[in-house]
């Protein structure tokens, strides 16, 4: 299930117009605004007790995919269970250093956000028959 999907079911009147809010409007957002809007419909909603860590993993995991993806990576060595990633990001040198045990328990914590999600979801979309048939 992923996080354009869960944002837009949740506020759509039927499946299709979910369909059309994922496409056309939530994937348009930023990731820091969909997690605010993520953030937000958890606590409206009263379950932000039961995913208390999800929009934080989210958080660090896209921190990280946009630490990575954003820049050229120079090289990469390993040195002491530290992952140095050396990158060029608007022309700016940087090495960014990644414990390999954050990294470890960062891939975890995704995969089990990814379930979370999918929870989630079946938690917010309406489990009417009209909403799931158009």
């Amino acid at each position: 299930m992923a996080l354009d999907e869960v944002l837009a079911d949740a506020h759509a009147r039927d499946a299709s117009a979910g369909l059309w809010l994922s496409s056309e409007v939530v994937s348009r957002l930023s990731v820091n605004d969909r997690l605010r809007h993520l953030d937000h419909l958890l606590k409206e909603r009263d379950l932000d007790g039961r995913w208390p860590l999800l929009v934080e993993v989210l958080r660090r995991f896209y921190r990280l995919r946009n630490d990575l993806a954003h820049g050229f990576v120079d090289r990469v060595r390993l040195d002491e269970q530290v992952v140095h990633v050396s990158t060029v990001k608007r022309g700016k040198h940087q090495v960014q250093s990644f414990p390999v045990k954050s990294l470890g328990w960062l891939l975890a914590a995704a995969d089990q956000a990814q379930a979370d999600l999918a929870a989630v979801w079946a938690a917010v979309v309406p489990t009417d028959e009209a909403w799931h048939e158009n």
